[in-house]
């Protein structure tokens, strides 16, 4: 079984334990082996505009968003994670999906309800988060 490398360890620190733990037990279960691409955990404000203004982000409000003061957004663990399959390769969506069957069965056998990007109109198949206010 594989473990999170360092970088992902420490963007998953600022990731809500209960997506944490999701992603744990998906790796148990026997999930292909993910990485957390940069941005993919936590993000401030300016790193959320940052990413909307080049493109790879369509909203400030996004559930990656934490305040650092802890008071504005309301939370101080990202309520969304974007993992990728290792090594990386943005255009399979099909090891995605395989990724994404992993994620939602650990999600249901945990009680989480996880929302997948993967199934959204404008796709974002890394993406997934916790429904309602996280």
């Amino acid at each position: 079984m594989w473990q999170w490398g360092a970088t992902s360890s420490e963007r998953l620190a600022g990731v809500n334990v209960l997506l944490v733990e999701v992603l744990n037990l998906a790796r148990d279960k026997g999930c292909p082996e993910l990485t957390i691409p940069p941005h993919g955990g936590a993000r401030t404000l300016i790193e959320q505009a940052e990413l909307v203004g080049g493109g790879t982000s369509w909203t400030l409000n996004s559930k990656h968003r934490v305040d650092e003061r802890r008071h504005t957004v309301g939370r101080d663990k990202s309520a969304a994670v974007d993992v990728a399959p290792w090594p990386i390769d943005w255009d399979d969506v099909a090891r995605f999906q395989v990724v994404a069957a992993f994620i939602l069965a650990a999600a249901m056998r945990r009680g989480v309800d996880l929302e997948w990007g993967g199934l959204w109109r404008q796709k974002d198949y890394g993406h997934f988060e916790l429904r309602g206010n996280g």
